[in-house]
């Protein structure tokens, strides 16, 4: 009897500990699911997001040219490739890729990927798309990714070969243009079609619902979000609104003065540095600026940061190189020209110059020169003014040259000049070769450079991309052919109720975001 006592005592005992187990788990599930912010006060999670688009033109992404919409778009749209937060190419449909010589890859597809509509995914999909994209009718943000591609030849389902016109460096990062489904558009026309309204993806979410104002994306994927409702605006007024009244989650935005329409409470935000790059051009062949003493004088005592700081009021991000806006093959640990006079001065005087008669001199050289820059430019024209008085500071005599668009588009073709102000909007190719080739804006010959980038065509080793790359930070940083100045931002706004680890790039705004979820009180 006493045996009988203790088997149910210790089965009582048993019992207790599993519920109190069991009560714990349920009590840290819910706390997983609920955040306590205040007595009383709790804050659920939801499993949709709220976007915006301003002026909507179609659901194609071959044929929009919404940016708001592109950014949108990947998210229910795939390509052969893609790009990582850090700028690096990555698979995406495609399972491999590989160069087969100078003009041809092999692209091979991965055989899981299936349409919206359950369709397999095959290489007549993807020659369908850069055939369409070559189409002389056919008017696309995507053009020039295909403009080297004179054919496309398909091995089997899921294998194609692409040939190119020629050596393109780095060619495989303008395999981002969105695939579409040949099946679907059969027989269509491809402008006027009714299917544009609700184009069949491979991506993450469907489009599932198309209203005049509104466009619902669903995905049944494993994600936090299962819901994207996106408000269609009719301006870009009614989407900052929206946003400061919390009607959506997320916004996107070039504005630099976006601060003045919603403030800059009850959110928060993520700048990104933006391709809109600016530089100064040295001639290399001129007789003054052949000196490479000269040009690093020039670099140390431009003050990037004051011009940053007075004429953009910070909204813009300084520049030491084309790549410094967070591309995997610009080093790290790179340290730029900093500004500093004094030192411009000494760079000066160990390279045998003299400053005498208000100029620096040497062997009958005298270091005055001309700073061209477009006239209808006002930024640019009231930023070479503060370079001038940088350089005065530094005993650099410099003139400003403002011409029209004409003079300064003839100046830029012929090369003829001493400095030049000059920009680009950056490519997410990585290649460098306009700056260091053959023909290069700045008349700059430096054979190691030029070797460099003519032997990197077609290499995908990493190790040697980072060792080289490194090296042409070296070589630009000792022999300043270019001065790097600034770029813009972009800047990514976003509620405080989202929760998510936000780390966007002007490739994809939407990184990670089956990681993310929204709350609500």
């Amino acid at each position: 009897m006493k045996n009988l006592l203790t088997y149910i005592f210790a089965l009582f005992v048993i019992i207790l500990v599993s519920y109190a187990v069991y009560f714990v788990y349920k009590e840290n599930q819910n706390k997983n699911n609920e955040s306590i912010i205040g007595e009383g006060e709790k804050i659920v999670a939801l499993s949709d997001i709220r976007l915006g688009i301003v002026s909507l033109d179609t659901l194609n992404p071959i044929l929009s040219k919404n940016k708001h919409y592109q950014d949108i778009s990947k998210l229910v749209f795939n390509s052969l490739l893609t790009i990582s937060e850090e700028y690096k190419i990555e698979n995406l449909l495609a399972e491999e890729w590989s160069v087969v010589n100078d003009t041809s890859y092999i692209v091979k597809l991965r055989n899981d990927i299936k349409w919206h509509d359950s369709m397999p995914l095959v290489a007549a999909d993807v020659k369908f798309t850069i055939d369409t994209l070559k189409r002389a009718d056919i008017d696309s943000i995507y053009k020039d990714n295909v403009r080297n591609i004179v054919s496309t030849e398909i091995i089997d389902e899921h294998t194609l070969k692409i040939n190119l016109d020629g050596k393109v460096p780095f060619f495989e990062y303008n395999l981002i243009f969105p695939i579409l489904a040949n099946h679907y558009y059969l027989n269509e026309d491809f402008v006027q079609t009714e299917r544009n309204n609700k184009p069949l993806g491979t991506g993450t979410y469907k489009i599932s619902i198309r209203e005049s104002n509104a466009i619902t994306l669903v995905t049944e994927e494993t994600s936090s979000i299962k819901t994207i409702n996106i408000s269609l605006y009719n301006s870009i007024g009614e989407l900052y609104n929206a946003f400061k009244v919390s009607n959506i989650d997320v916004m996107a935005t070039t504005n630099i003065n976006w601060k003045q329409y919603i403030g800059t409470f009850g959110f928060s935000y993520k700048e990104i540095p933006g391709r809109e790059y600016e530089y100064l051009s040295l001639n290399c062949s001129d007789s003054v600026l052949n000196n490479p003493e000269v040009r690093k004088a020039i670099g140390l005592a431009v003050d990037k940061t004051n011009i940053v700081s007075n004429i953009f009021n910070n909204e813009y991000i300084v520049s030491n190189f084309p790549l410094d806006y967070g591309s995997w093959l610009y080093p790290n640990d790179t340290v730029g020209l900093e500004h500093n006079i004094e030192q411009a001065k000494q760079t000066l005087l160990d390279g045998g110059w003299t400053y005498k008669y208000d100029y620096w001199q040497k062997d009958g050289l005298i270091i005055d020169l001309n700073l061209v820059v477009r006239n209808s430019d006002l930024v640019r024209v009231e930023v070479a003014e503060i370079i001038k008085q940088d350089l005065e500071k530094a005993g650099i005599k410099i003139t400003i040259d403002r011409v029209t668009d004409y003079i300064y588009q003839s100046y830029l073709n012929d090369k003829d000049y001493d400095i030049i102000f000059a920009g680009r909007n950056l490519s997410f190719n990585p290649d460098l070769t306009s700056y260091f080739s053959e023909g290069n804006l700045a008349n700059y010959n430096n054979e190691e450079a030029k070797s460099i980038v003519r032997d990197l065509v077609g290499v995908t080793d990493e190790k040697i991309l980072k060792e080289k790359y490194k090296r042409l930070v070296e070589i630009y940083n000792e022999e300043v052919p270019y001065i790097s100045l600034y770029n813009n931002k972009n800047t990514f706004l976003y509620s405080k109720m989202l929760v998510a680890d936000v780390n966007p790039n002007w490739y994809n705004l939407f990184n990670n975001i089956s990681n993310w979820y929204r709350q609500k009180k």
